[in-house]
């Protein structure tokens, strides 16, 4: 049953009407202009100060204004005489738009002060909501001097919460309140394409990352406009095997890295084959395992023998091939049984497992992807370097489709978290100090890491931060299976809805956030208002919500409901963005990475042949 608020009290006519209040504003703000404006206007002009000391000399003046508006002192008593005609009308006048002023602004503080209580009353998370959820400013310090080694010792109230927790945004309910979400709390953010993944949240989490990042993504924009920011901090490395950002140095990784361990190449195996699902076919999952026990075979045996992958390409697409069973037969005869029992068989199942484990190779018929992951060791990318850097920075793109190098930058990412994972237990804490944080864009498409929906709930304990981008649920359903996929939200720390999605996760939605109660007018003054139950947000309300706006789901906190401002509505960032933008692009250009790293926000660079230097 969903949760329910408490039900509001009946509303009943205000103790003094609204009209009363207005009417007592308007004369009292009379009196302050017309009494306050004789009083200046006497003082300015070097009179005595001209001030009625009763209610009847008040009714006099305000007759005498109005029926002699030329000559305001005749309206005044003999006792004082305020200064010539145009100088009492303009103290009058700014007097009275004074007063104008103020009652407007102690209106909007009162309007400010009860919308909160009111929304909350509604069902969304307020100031004690968030305070309750350890999601506001003195939560999050707090929490940071309790979880972080680095900080032990160090007073809450001197931390800024921004600097130790993640500032998504301001709270719709309550602006004067920044939303938290933990360093340490994966999130995983749902959004149609256009609704703001990328320039709303995506972008800021590069920016804010204090540790060690790995982004991934199927476009250059987020890297190039977050590349200067994290060069300042550190080194820059980028994977483009489909050479989508044109950078002129990316670097290699060898997937046959560390395979002659047989847990490493059931690692590369699972990832490759978790890269390209197939279970929109039948009895998918059983091909996928068979896909995995043909590969792990062929890349331990490729690590133990030397060989290149164009030859384990050969080996996958050779029923007959002889070399790789003897090679396991001598290190891995297990292995080699159950290599030797799929190829052996003529069944037409046998095919089909050849198949499948061809299908996840076929990539690597292009000579520049193959140059990418066909690595001598001493070239190959250096994992556990990056994740001990501090603050280095790992982009890793693919357009995500058919024969791209989706499977590839899998299985770089699952490497990555698996050492990370690993050398956490080895730091202060059992947990890395600052986090390091996975941005994984198009998760579904690029870097489906083997059992990420369980890693969710389990990397952030390790100082280990997974942000997940997906379009829905549907998606994925698809990638993950029906089970695995609904886990992925459930699992979620932190769950961010954007605005637009659609189909049957706005009703699971709107029923998880549960039901508040309303007075309905009921059209009968002497019934009065009903009380009926309704959902904090309808179906229709979450997918319409504007533009700016996102569902922040919070372990057990009510919903919130957040303001996320994008990049371009913002002076400073859209000027970093653009500048960023530019140096990555002149880089391209140039076709020369920089050799040093960016000092103090400056790229160097050497001159390139024709005397240019970037600066």
């Amino acid at each position: 049953m969903s949760a329910m608020q408490s039900p509001p009290r009946r509303p009943s006519d205000p103790f003094v009407p609204s009209e009363v209040w207005v009417g007592a504003t308007l004369i009292v703000g009379l009196v302050f202009a017309i009494a306050g404006g004789g009083m200046v206007s006497s003082l300015v002009s070097g009179r005595v100060i001209a001030m009625p000391t009763s209610l009847a000399e008040l009714f006099s003046i305000f007759r005498g204004l109005v029926t002699n508006p030329s000559d305001p002192s005749a309206a005044w008593p003999a006792t004082g005489q305020p200064g010539p005609a145009w100088v009492t009308w303009v103290c009058i006048l700014v007097l009275g738009a004074l007063y104008t002023a103020v009652a407007l602004w102690i209106s909007s503080e009162i309007d400010d002060w009860q919308h909160p209580r009111s929304q909350a009353r509604r069902g969304f998370a307020g100031r004690r909501e968030l305070a309750r959820a350890g999601i506001d400013d003195k939560s999050v310090r707090t929490a940071a001097v309790a979880t972080r080694s680095s900080l032990k010792g160090t007073r809450a109230s001197k931390l800024d919460a921004s600097e130790v927790a993640i500032a998504l945004g301001r709270n719709m309910v309550d602006p004067d309140r920044v939303v938290y979400i933990k360093q340490n709390d994966c999130m995983l953010v749902e959004g149609v394409t256009g609704s703001g993944k990328t320039w709303r949240v995506a972008y800021q989490r590069c920016m804010d990352a204090p540790g060690p990042l790995l982004v991934t993504s199927t476009k250059v924009d987020l890297i190039s406009a977050s590349y200067e920011h994290r060069a300042a901090l550190g080194r820059v490395s980028i994977f483009d095997p489909d050479n989508i950002t044109g950078w002129p140095d990316p670097i290699r990784w060898s997937i046959l890295s560390g395979c002659q361990d047989p847990d490493v190449a059931i690692r590369r195996a699972q990832s490759l084959v978790s890269a390209m699902p197939m279970g929109d076919t039948k009895n998918g999952g059983y091909w996928e395992d068979k896909a995995v026990v043909l590969l792990r075979c062929y890349l331990h045996a490729a690590a133990i023998s030397g060989a290149d992958l164009a030859t384990l390409r050969v080996w996958v697409n050779s029923r007959k091939g002889r070399e790789p069973r003897e090679i396991l037969m001598r290190t891995m005869p297990g292995w080699e049984a159950e290599l030797g029992q799929i190829l052996d068989s003529g069944s037409d199942s046998s095919d089909d497992m050849i198949g499948a484990a061809s299908r996840l190779l076929v990539p690597l018929a292009s000579p520049a992807l193959l140059k990418a992951v066909d690595v001598p060791m001493r070239e190959s990318f250096d994992i556990d370097e990056f994740i001990r850097s501090g603050a280095d920075t790992l982009y890793l793109v693919s357009k995500g489709k058919d024969n791209s190098a989706a499977p590839f930058i899998a299985a770089l990412a699952s490497e990555v978290h698996y050492l990370a994972d690993r050398h956490s237990q080895s730091l202060p804490g059992g947990r890395f100090d600052p986090p390091i944080r996975f941005e994984l864009d198009e998760v579904n498409n690029v870097a489906p890491i083997p059992g990420l929906p369980d890693l969710m709930s389990d990397s952030g304990g390790r100082g280990i931060t997974i942000h997940a981008y997906a379009h829905n649920e549907e998606q994925n359903k698809l990638r993950w299976g029906a089970v695995a996929g609904k886990m992925f939200a459930d699992n979620s720390p932190a769950r961010l809805i954007l605005p637009g999605l659609k189909g049957d996760e706005l009703q699971a939605i709107s029923k998880m956030l549960g039901d508040r109660y309303e007075w309905q007018p009921s059209g009968n003054a002497q019934s009065g208002p009903t009380l009926r139950e309704v959902p904090v947000m309808s179906p229709a309300q979450i997918r319409q919500m504007d533009p700016d706006q996102g569902l922040l789901i919070y372990r057990t906190a009510p919903p919130i409901l957040v303001h996320l401002p994008t990049v371009w509505d913002e002076k400073e960032s859209r000027a970093a963005v653009l500048r960023s933008q530019k140096v990555f692009d002149e880089i391209v250009a140039l076709g020369t990475a920089p050799r040093a790293e960016l000092r103090s926000g400056a790229v160097v660079l050497d001159k390139v042949s024709d005397g240019t230097t970037l600066s």
